[in-house]
């Protein structure tokens, strides 16, 4: 970020650079993931890419977006758990008239996120098994994303005093 708010250009290489060694197992790739989403939330904290000198307004936007995705975690992982209520207690998340209504609704909309999804995959090799992919991920590593967001946040305001947290003069 400092690099292209300094006058630095980038460009898009479109082959595989990386090679080594990944994690040897599942705890290993979520430690991982983990340490990641809290380094690219501390940088949107500390350093907000909105706000930096020298960056045009696409690249404010993309810092922005690829430090802050890790809030959209909270509305996976809700929306995942949105069935419970309904199998236990019998109440519904949604409220439709008519099947057809959320159909046409569900529907436009899961169009819409793939179609959008392929064009920014479009010129990838396995496209549709990146998109596929990428989807599972994102739905499994949703818990640890918010356990980042939880991290970062209370690290960065200090816990609330009703926490064990102390209060700070003014």
């Amino acid at each position: 970020m400092h690099l292209m708010a300094a006058g630095f250009s980038t460009m898009y290489l479109n082959e595989r650079l990386v090679f080594g060694l990944a994690p040897p197992d599942i705890a290993g790739v979520f430690s991982q993931r983990l340490r990641w989403a809290m380094g690219a939330l501390q940088i949107l904290l500390r350093r907000n890419p909105l706000a930096a000198p020298g960056l045009t307004l696409a690249q404010s936007l993309l810092f922005f977006e690829s430090c802050a995705y890790h809030f959209l975690a909270a509305s996976t992982v809700l929306t995942s758990l949105a069935p419970v209520p309904f199998l236990f207690l019998g109440a519904s998340p949604l409220q439709c008239d008519s099947l057809w209504e959320f159909t046409i609704a569900f529907g436009t909309f899961y169009a819409l996120n793939r179609l959008m999804l392929f064009m920014a995959h479009r010129g990838t090799e396995g496209a549709m098994l990146e998109m596929w992919r990428g989807s599972q991920t994102w739905i499994w590593m949703s818990p640890n994303h918010l356990k980042a967001v939880f991290k970062v946040v209370l690290a960065e305001s200090g816990l609330p005093w009703w926490l064990g947290g102390s209060s700070k003069a003014i």
